[in-house]
């Protein structure tokens, strides 16, 4: 499953830093694709996503997966509201 995933957890992540490199932030952009970690979630909207989809990884991880996404992201945002 991890190989399966992780082709397309790279390219989203690509495209999505693109984006946010040209500064083409006027819209939402959502993000699908090998998200099946906080972790992943994390990477994903640090390149510049504004949504992300975890289907997939709801299919292999479970609810659990949610919580876990949930919580590296308010860490992330803690973490980023203490430096400003």
């Amino acid at each position: 499953m991890a190989v399966k995933a992780e082709p397309s957890r790279r390219a989203t992540v690509l495209r999505s830093s693109e984006r946010k490199a040209s500064n083409d932030l006027s819209d939402e952009h959502s993000s699908i694709g090998g998200i099946l970690t906080g972790a992943d979630a994390k990477e994903k909207v640090d390149a510049g996503a504004t949504l992300i989809q975890i289907y997939t990884g709801l299919i292999y991880r479970g609810p659990d997966l949610v919580a876990e996404c949930a919580k590296a992201l308010a860490a992330a945002n803690d973490s980023t509201e203490a430096r400003n």
